[in-house]
């Protein structure tokens, strides 16, 4: 059976008002649960806790090819998925930002520098 394509015989209208916005859409999403929000909150907290240690920790402690030497996160190589501290000193490297883009985008290099430790990680 042979099909003709749907043609429409009237041009489309421009609307002039804006689309009504769905309740949903209104509805902000939490960013992150009750629990994780209580354990960056507060001063024994992971906000303090990155403050501090980059205020102690100034330059980068990875030093890749793409670092530009001033520290600005804070990145744990035992991951949280392998139950490693958010607030753990042992647990944490100042890094730059491109230095921590490169450990998440070479996880096989950073595995083997120890700047990545997950459960697979020998």
């Amino acid at each position: 059976m042979k099909r003709s394509p749907i043609a429409r015989r009237t041009p489309l209208k421009r609307s002039t008002t804006p689309l009504a916005r769905t309740p949903l859409a209104r509805t902000p999403l939490r960013r992150r649960s009750a629990k994780m929000e209580a354990a960056y909150a507060g001063k024994d907290g992971r906000r303090a806790f990155v403050a501090k240690y980059l205020a102690e920790h100034p330059v980068c402690e990875v030093q890749t090819i793409a670092c530009v030497g001033r520290s600005v996160d804070c990145h744990e190589p035992l991951q949280r998925s392998a139950q490693g501290s958010i607030t753990d000193p042992e647990n944490t490297l100042a890094v730059c930002r491109p230095c921590h883009g490169y450990i998440h985008e070479h996880p096989k290099e950073s595995g083997e520098k120890r700047w990545l430790i997950n459960k697979h990680t020998p």
